[in-house]
């Protein structure tokens, strides 16, 4: 089975994740910028992920332009917060009832690294921090790189491609 993963990383989280899964399935994880569009269709599997920025996940236009003629599609996002909540606000915010019906959809927990953002992301980091850490009763210290997550994070994913090579899933 031909698969390709494809990322949309700011900070680096996402491309890790990526590539983590790539090596899982012993497939390729390309970043966005590198991808031939024309050649999708030639995968019997997508898998896409992106950062979440104000709800939205970054450059998810890429699978919606093109869902209608790819196979199997799976979408993970990443960011800081992910409680229940917060992910269906993401889901709802980036899939109408035809797209979910299509794909399959994940967060993974991701991480910060303030160097890597510009100004207004800074910004807007620095509230979201004030908030994530008044609902953990922690301080958020963005002053260095966190990543939230982890590896084992990414086996629902590479478990549900694995089950749909064997024919198990759609």
């Amino acid at each position: 089975m031909k698969t390709l993963v494809i990322y949309s990383s700011v900070s680096g989280y996402t491309k890790q994740y990526a590539k983590w899964i790539a090596e899982a399935l012993d497939c390729e994880a390309k970043d966005i910028k590198e991808v031939d569009v024309t050649a999708l269709n030639e995968y019997d599997c997508i898998i896409f992920g992106g950062c979440v920025y104000a709800s939205k996940i970054r450059d998810l236009k890429l699978i919606k332009d093109n869902l209608s003629s790819l196979k199997k599609v799976i979408v993970f996002s990443t960011g800081l917060l992910a409680d229940e909540k917060s992910v269906e606000s993401f889901k709802t915010s980036n899939f109408d009832e035809s797209m979910l019906k299509r794909i399959s959809y994940y967060h993974l927990l991701g991480g910060v690294d303030l160097k890597k953002l510009n100004f207004v992301s800074r910004t807007i980091l620095s509230i979201v921090g004030k908030s994530i850490g008044s609902r953990n009763g922690e301080k958020v210290d963005f002053s260095k790189p966190i990543f939230l997550g982890s590896k084992e994070a990414i086996l629902p994913i590479v478990g549900e491609v694995k089950a749909y090579e064997k024919g198990l899933v759609k």
